[in-house]
């Protein structure tokens, strides 16, 4: 302790009172600087935070007219702008944030994401690439470079940056969720399978991952698979969506599951999902199952449904119903619309044993088996094989049916 008379010492009475004094002052100059900065505008404060976006930006471009060049007003004056939707406006303010800083992260993020919502790509990458040459650690930066080059249809970039984002945050699930379609559209099954892998390690109970995994069990044609990850999905309580309950229903038709395969289809149509695949599925189903009236129905309804490019293959199999139920002359009209529309060289040879089938005079059979040997068909060698013994047999056939009529 100082006596009395110490303190009538100046030295000693400085040394005894500076350090409060310091806290005093800077404790003043805080305050006067959140007064100054935070307060400057504290109408526009108070109707920002109750959402009164339109009246606050009135208020900060009230203060900004006394302060033009304050970064902090500006910025609030953006914000407000963009919940308001002047997003031009908006772009404007960020930018002149940007001419006094030129390194200003929030400014470039959010500049970044207006650019995005304006479909302005280009000028979005551009922000993003600002970004990463400050800061070329950040995962988030590289990210959004890449959400910015898939909107650019720029897969290489893409995956180059979503790569490098993951390597700098492996715990990041929306990079994993945004790369794992890429590889699938890329057939690059063993990177998702890792990706797969990977994400699972941080959200075992993902719908979306789960989906994927059954999106990648059936591209790989994993039918096993695919019931089991669909099953799963819908056990962590993913929507019966149409996509789902397809892959579901196909898998189930590939492993022998006819029965189960019809219900799913039938459940379809039923929540109005009803497409030229729904019926070809089910008359596949129903022509497996030995019900080839039902089948040709909705290889039928197929048939009058269909845009894709897959209609020959549904004149195709209502040809193959109508000659199993020996109804060879509607068999013949439906394998001649196939072949009219694809010019599969197999459908000469299902012509050509149909007319021998249906028709006494083999000439036009003859003619169908000559056409399709004609062919070269070199993928069903097995089936050419038997056309040209066919040929000979009814070469012999049609010689004495004409030594008879002499």
């Amino acid at each position: 302790m100082f006596k009395n008379e110490d303190l009538r010492s100046p030295e000693l009475y400085l040394r005894a009172f500076l350090p409060l004094l310091i806290f005093f002052l800077t404790a003043r100059l805080a305050a006067q600087y959140e007064t100054t900065t935070l307060s400057q505008c504290p109408l526009g404060e108070e109707l920002l935070r109750n959402y009164h976006f339109e009246d606050a930006l009135y208020q900060f471009k009230e203060c900004l007219d006394a302060n033009p060049e304050d970064i902090y007003l500006i910025s609030k004056m953006a914000y407000c702008q963009v919940k308001s939707g002047r997003l031009a406006g908006a772009r404007d303010s960020y930018k002149k944030i940007l001419a006094c800083d030129p390194a200003d992260v929030s400014a470039l993020n959010q500049l970044g994401s207006l650019y995005i919502r304006s479909m302005d790509y280009a000028r979005a990458q551009e922000s993003y690439a600002r970004l990463i040459a400050i800061d070329s650690l950040n995962a988030y930066y590289f990210k959004k470079y890449a959400e910015v080059s898939l909107k650019r249809s720029d897969l290489v970039s893409a995956v180059l940056f979503y790569s490098r984002g993951l390597e700098l945050d492996p715990n990041d699930l929306e990079i994993i969720m945004a790369l794992l379609p890429i590889y699938l559209e890329l057939k690059l099954f063993d990177e998702a399978g890792a990706l797969l892998s990977q994400g699972k390690c941080l959200d075992s109970n993902s719908v979306r991952l789960c989906a994927y995994a059954a999106r990648l069990a059936y591209v790989k044609k994993d039918y096993n698979g695919v019931v089991r990850e669909v099953g799963h999905c819908f056990s962590l309580g993913a929507d019966s969506s149409s996509s789902l309950r397809k892959m579901l229903g196909i898998a189930l038709f590939f492993t022998s599951d006819y029965g189960r395969s019809l219900n799913v289809f039938q459940s379809m149509i039923r929540s109005g999902t009803e497409s030229e695949m729904v019926h070809y599925y089910m008359g596949m189903n129903y022509r497996e199952l030995g019900e080839l009236q039902k089948a040709a129905r909705h290889f039928e309804k197929a048939i009058e449904l269909a845009v894709s490019g897959n209609i020959s293959n549904y004149y195709t199999y209502l040809g193959i119903c109508y000659e199993e139920m020996g109804d060879y002359l509607s068999s013949i009209k439906m394998y001649k619309e196939a072949y009219r529309i694809s010019e599969d060289k197999i459908l000469l040879y299902h012509l050509a044993r149909n007319y021998d089938a249906y028709y006494g005079d083999k000439k036009t059979a003859l003619l169908y088996y000559q056409t399709y040997l004609k062919s070269n068909d070199t993928a069903n060698r097995d089936i050419m094989d038997y056309s040209g013994k066919r040929i000979s047999e009814l070469k012999e056939v049609i010689h004495f049916s004409i030594d008879t009529l002499e």
